[in-house]
Order: structure tokens, then sequence, then C-alpha cells
């Protein structure tokens, strides 16, 4: 069993430098052996900045490096199961950075290939393990709001002032669908244990790439709630979910990979009362609990079908709003 899991990071994506490697350096029990980019001068950055063990000009470097138990895999969305897959053949554990996939197709064949190799693919929603989520989930899970009628997602930024941001290119799987939209339904699934089908579904988008800057959708939980989302790179920075039951409503505004104090809000006919859940770096506890499943101390809390089902409900809105229909990547 590994006592100190080396973790290897392919790309100098911004995620990883302001999240997920930070992370890594302070969770107890991994170190960071690895980065890798094709970038000479972003390597040079990442190791003024982390001091890596070692850097790579090429992913495949970093592949056959025999030190690396683990990658972290934060490159565009369009090359995620090219490179989770080699990772996984290189006989590494492998955390790739939401949304696993495109399509459900490409997911399930990468989790194919996790199990042929005997090694663990999850995929990266951090937000999972914040503790404010198992508080709202208990509560819904409990009827503290009686049974749930209709959910409301949003989540939204401005993404106008980044004009070179790898989410505008549709080549690499860019669109605010993809990139926010995989947080909504995977939010909602979890908390209703429940798959939806998607019933309507429009879109804003680029004029030139055909991404979805703006998209709104209506989902409908077999025997179960409606639920109204909208996700946008063209709009202040908002995230917001509440859950409508027979008995009131529960809301809250920060949701996603949030720290500190945060809160949530039910309200009834008596009145309302808002609760505080302390939540520490998301990213922090996702990397305690990869880490804990590569000693087979617990599971992944993404399951091979979690993240399939998730795929799968994105390329269904995508397909409605004219991004275009998915298929499995040859």
């Amino acid at each position: 069993m590994l006592k100190t899991v080396k973790w290897g990071v392919l790309g100098a994506a911004r995620i990883a430098e302001k999240a997920v490697i930070p992370a890594i350096l302070q969770t107890p029990g991994c170190v960071l052996e690895a980065v890798a980019s094709r970038d000479r001068e972003k390597a040079r950055r990442f190791f003024s900045l982390f001091q890596p063990a070692k850097t790579y000009d090429t992913y495949t470097q970093l592949l056959n490096d025999r030190e690396v138990d683990a990658v972290y895999v934060p490159l565009p969305n369009a090359l995620h199961k090219e490179w989770v897959t080699n990772a996984l053949l290189a006989g590494k554990h492998v955390l790739c950075e939401k949304p696993l996939a495109l399509n459900s197709l490409d997911a399930r064949e990468m989790f194919r290939v996790a199990r042929g190799t005997g090694k663990i693919l999850m995929e990266g929603f951090a937000y999972i393990h914040n503790p404010l989520i198992e508080h709202l989930r208990k509560a819904l899970q409990t009827g503290e709001i009686g049974e749930i009628r209709h959910l409301m997602t949003s989540f939204s930024f401005d993404l106008s002032k980044r004009p070179k941001d790898i989410r505008w290119s549709r080549e690499l799987g860019g669109g605010a669908v993809y990139d926010l939209g995989c947080y909504l339904v995977h939010l909602a699934r979890y908390l209703t244990e429940k798959e939806p089908t998607v019933a309507h579904a429009v879109a804003s988008l680029h004029p030139v790439e055909g991404v979805d800057l703006s998209a709104t959708a209506l989902l409908r939980f077999d025997r179960g709630p409606t639920m109204s989302f909208h996700v946008s790179f063209e709009q202040s920075r908002r995230m917001f979910f509440e859950a409508q039951g027979t008995r009131g409503a529960l809301y809250t505004e920060r949701p996603f990979n949030e720290t500190g104090t945060l809160t949530y809000t039910v309200v009834k006919e008596e009145g309302s009362r808002t609760f505080q859940v302390e939540s520490p770096n998301n990213y922090a506890l996702e990397i305690a609990h990869f880490n804990a499943t590569i000693r087979a101390e617990v599971t992944p809390v993404i399951s091979e079908e979690d993240s399939v089902h998730n795929a799968a409900i994105l390329t269904s809105i995508l397909e409605r709003v004219g991004y275009g229909t998915r298929t499995a990547s040859r």
C-alpha cells in the first residue's frame, strides 16, 4: 500500500495553478512529483511556483516516469479521452477535471480501460466534497421541505475579458454547458438520486466558434420534480441553487467550490431559518479523497455510472441547442 502518493500534472492549466496543485501541496500523504507542459515558459513558471521534483516538455515523458503514481488531467475537454487513456495504459491512477468526456460513449470507454488496467479513474468534481452539499442532501432526503417539486439552478461568469480562453473553442470542447452545466446537472442528480431527461433547451451561440455562450434548459425527473437550468459566459459571476417542495423551499448561493462560512436557508410558511456550514478547501478534500481511494480506504465518490449519466444529459442539452451531436472519438 502506498504511504505517499506521488502526483503528476499534465498541462499548465489555470485550474491546476490556482487550485489543484496548491491542494496537492497542502494535503498530507502526497507530493508533487512532476509537471508536464508543452509550453516551456509555463513549465519554468510552474517550477518556480511549486518546485515539483521534475518538469517535462511532453506529456508522454511524464507518463513514462515510474515514480509517478497518480495523474491529474486538466487539459481541454476534447483532449480528455486521449490523455486519460494514455495515462491509464501507462499504469497511472487518474483524476480528470470535469467534464470527464464530451459524451457518454467516450466516458464508458475510458472506464473500460481503467478496469482493464486495474487503475482508478475519477471525474474531478471538487464541490462534491464540500460539507455544505451533504447538509443540503440530508435536509432534502429527510423531508425538510416536503416532496421536491422543482429545482432552480444557475451558474454564470463573464468570460469576455479572456478572449483566448480555451472555453471559447468548439474544437476543444468549449462552451458554458460543458464548463458550468456539468455542475448543475450533477448537483441535481446527486441531491435527488434521480435521473433527468431534457424537455427543452435554448442557447445563444458564438457567431464564429458555435459554442454556447449562454444556455437555458428545462429538465424532467422520472416520477419526480422538474428543473430549470441556466448557464452563461455573458453575465456577472453568480451561482444559485433552490429546491421547492410541498412544505417549503431551500436555497443557497455558493454551492460550487467555495470555502469559508457558507449558508443555506430553509423557507416555510411559518418563517425562514438560515444555517451556517464551515467549508475547507474543496480541492484539498478532493485530493485527500483520491489518495484514500488509491490506498483502498474508500471507493470513489464519483462512480462510472455517475460520470456516464452526467455526460449523456449534457450531450442531450447540446443537441437541442444546435451545438452539434458529439459522437465518440475515433
